[in-house]
């Protein structure tokens, strides 16, 4: 069972490294002023996703208990979801094969930077654009340790303390996911028609991020549907947050200064993804055995230095 698990878990794996491929390869063609916009709608695609995949489970487990009411066994039971899910990257993967370039055409790309005019943040000097290269890790990695840590923390939290199942847990998540799809898709539509790097809506969204994070401590006023509205406008914002910084990190980045390419920038945020998965699931589970103020408190801190992080980028533009 091991064995199947991690083979599941190398083939996704495999599946993660075309779209950062893909997504590098798109972030080479894109305009320099179209880049925020571009991160994101790649934001929405994501929590698109975090929708409809947990809803073709449920529907594949509903559809099999009514085609075998008797039941199947623990593992027939786990393994129900898979096939929809194999058929739909199978789909993917065939979709890639015809429609992705097989190279990077080096004249479309000269094609786009002729056709661009050039970004008011690359004509800042080379030590701030390498200040916004490394703002822009540092924000990744809080983003992606708050939105884990979120995930982690309100499953719990309904689960144990409010008694909720786990199906409703997972509807929960998915309006929050939902929201955040609104919110990204207005910020990237009004990004296509603001050319300025967004420095105030970078403030402004991460405050509210992290003054919705104090429903989040256990206060008798504060119950599930406080927390899941939280979540909403946490999650919202600080997607909103990434993708501008997204936005003026990638066109900060220095052509030929190693460190801080592009190629080294998206390295560098996939790096700080994979810890901030791996950092915030086991920092959320450790502080809820201790409850959920530190629970609360720790996704406050970790607002903060975003917060900052944040407001120092924009000092910067």
């Amino acid at each position: 069972m091991f064995l199947i698990l991690g083979v599941i878990r190398f083939c996704t794996g495999v599946g993660l490294g075309v779209a950062v491929l893909l997504h590098w390869m798109a972030l080479h063609v894109t305009k320099p002023e179209d880049q925020t916009s571009f991160s994101l709608y790649y934001a929405v695609a994501g929590n698109f996703g975090r929708i409809c995949v947990p809803a073709l489970i449920v529907a594949a487990v509903t559809v099999s208990s009514r085609i075998n009411p008797t039941g199947e066994s623990v593992l027939g039971q786990c393994a129900v979801p898979f096939y929809p899910l194999a058929t739909l990257w199978f789909a993917l993967a065939a979709l890639v094969s015809f429609v992705a370039p097989p190279r990077l055409d080096r004249e479309l790309v000269d094609q786009k930077a002729d056709q661009s005019s050039e970004p008011p943040v690359a004509t800042l000097s080379v030590e701030v654009r390498q200040t916004l290269v490394r703002l822009g890790w540092a924000m990744a990695l809080e983003r992606s340790f708050i939105v884990v840590g979120i995930e982690l923390g309100t499953t719990m939290l309904l689960e144990v303390q409010f008694g909720w199942p786990i199906r409703s847990v997972g509807i929960g998540l998915m309006i929050v996911s939902f929201v955040t799809i609104v919110v990204c898709f207005v910020g990237a539509a009004a990004k296509s028609v603001d050319r300025s790097p967004g420095a105030r809506t970078l403030v402004a969204a991460s405050v509210v991020g992290v003054f919705a994070m104090l429903p989040l401590f256990d206060l008798k006023e504060f119950g599930p549907s406080a927390i899941l509205t939280a979540d909403a406008v946490i999650y919202a914002a600080f997607f909103l947050v990434q993708g501008i910084c997204d936005g003026i990190s990638v066109n900060a980045a220095v052509k030929g200064k190693t460190g801080y390419t592009l190629e080294d920038y998206q390295v560098g945020k996939e790096l700080c993804f994979s810890f901030a998965r791996a950092g915030g699931s086991t920092g959320a589970r450790l502080v809820l055995d201790h409850g959920r103020n530190a629970y609360a408190g720790l996704q406050l801190a970790t607002g903060l230095l975003g917060c900052a992080t944040a407001c120092r980028m924009a000092s910067l533009v």
